[in-house]
């Protein structure tokens, strides 16, 4: 259980850690360039293209999603848009309530900005022990994903 100075620290050490594991995929990866994503929720995977060229694929974990308009956040363990398996690797989320002592990181719909939705996907990150996240647009839906073993594909 951390007190709000201690929550605060936490954050803004994520927040950084974030940041720097974003900045990494557009170095190493061409993140930001990359206009094109697919997935496949039984490998567990996402793929980025660019001129319909895959580029680059990760492994995914779903961290949760919000529609820009509703400001409503929906953790991925609670959104059975995602098969079973991808569903209980994002349960290891609901440990942030534990250790941060705030009940929503136990709900399954929160309100959020969109300041809200970046921190939390930054202590996603760090509790996971991801490369970094990619944010999915979906129709009117933003997906937010924890990627690891993010490797170049040579065709």
């Amino acid at each position: 259980m951390m007190n709000d100075e201690e929550f605060q620290g936490y954050l803004d050490s994520c927040y950084e850690a974030l940041e720097k594991k974003q900045q990494a995929l557009m170095e190493n990866y061409g993140f930001g360039l990359l206009d094109q994503f697919n997935h496949d929720f039984d490998k567990e995977e996402i793929y980025f293209l660019r001129d319909n060229t895959l580029e680059v694929k990760a492994k995914i974990i779903p961290i949760g999603s919000c529609s820009a308009e509703a400001e409503t956040w929906v953790w991925a363990w609670a959104d059975d848009v995602f098969p079973d398996e991808l569903r209980v690797k994002s349960q290891k989320l609901k440990e942030l309530e534990y250790m941060t002592g705030f009940e929503m990181f136990g709900n399954e719909t929160i309100q959020v900005d969109e300041d809200m939705v970046w921190e939390i996907t930054a202590m996603a990150l760090e509790l996971l022990g991801s490369e970094g996240a990619y944010k999915a647009p979906v129709n009117d839906m933003l997906y937010f994903y924890a990627l690891s073993d993010v490797q170049k594909v040579v065709l």
